[in-house]
């Protein structure tokens, strides 16, 4: 079985500066409290230690993703991303991040990752920005054309932890999006969760819309939904993806593969879907 992990934040770089790793002993918590053992590599804050996981859980590929955010969510740069693929080219992709309260910059910092550090996406953490937005809003209408001119995919991060209230996770805002920009593959990291009905909704009638549920599929409530909606219309933009350090590869790989998906949609799930052009290049 061949695995695309579509989203983890390794020990390097800036990475390390976020509370994920200078807490480790509370993201092991987090991890316990999910039902999973906190990995090695967080412990040690070690990639050899990380990659040594991958290989073991049979990951192929995965996705670097960055952060723009203020306290306590943290940020990391484009160039810590970019660095970090350029040492594991085989291995890793990079998605960028930018400043959404600031759209010429972002503008600007988009071309830059595009031309000089080979991203392959935008991710946006708007409701945590220091000017919190909701998705559909039309401040950042400029770099959802950005990105459906560079054939991006736009990572949007949506569930109960985002905001100052869970509400800011509900996917309605993902809907009016999806509606507004019909041709943007746009990618819900935690898939929305708790609203899971709300979220395979959405996706159900846009499309374009595609979901990694990550830590809450396998083992919290209502996550085998998204295991039923993809074995009935969502095969094809269910993605995997762990959450590294939230959810270690090797738990994460044998909790999913456990789950009831039909065959052909497990392996969609685990690679093709996330390798399909219109989700990732």
């Amino acid at each position: 079985m061949r695995v695309l992990d579509i989203r983890l934040r390794p020990p390097s770089r800036g990475f390390l500066a976020q509370h994920l790793y200078t807490q480790h002993e509370r993201t092991a918590e987090l991890i316990r409290g999910l039902g999973m053992e906190p990995p090695a590599s967080l412990r040690e804050r070690s990639m050899e230690r990380l990659l040594a996981e991958m290989a073991a859980a049979g990951v192929e590929r995965a996705v670097v993703v960055g952060r723009h955010a203020p306290a306590p969510w943290g940020g990391v740069t484009n160039d810590d991303v970019a660095a970090i693929v350029r040492e594991h080219p085989d291995l890793f992709l990079g998605i960028g991040s930018v400043d959404v309260c600031d759209v010429a910059g972002a503008l600007r910092e988009i071309d830059r990752t595009d031309h000089e550090l080979g991203f392959v996406g935008l991710a946006i953490d708007s409701t945590n920005a220091r000017e919190p937005m909701l998705p559909d809003d039309r401040r950042l209408a400029p770099l959802y054309e950005r990105c459906l001119a560079l054939d991006w995919p736009l990572v949007v991060t949506m569930s109960h932890q985002v905001g100052s209230d869970i509400g800011w996770g509900h996917p309605v805002s993902i809907d009016r999006m999806a509606a507004q920009w019909p041709a943007l593959p746009i990618v819900v990291a935690h898939a929305s969760w708790p609203y899971v009905r709300e979220a395979l909704a959405v996706a159900h009638r846009r499309p374009n819309v595609y979901l990694v549920p990550d830590i809450y599929l396998p083992t919290m409530p209502g996550g085998i939904e998204y295991v039923q909606a993809a074995n009935l219309f969502l095969g094809d933009r269910l993605i995997f993806g762990s959450t590294y350090p939230i959810g270690p590869h090797a738990d994460m790989v044998r909790l999913c593969a456990a789950l009831p998906f039909r065959p052909d949609v497990r392996d969609k799930f685990f690679y093709d879907n996330a390798s399909a052009r219109r989700a990732l290049p």
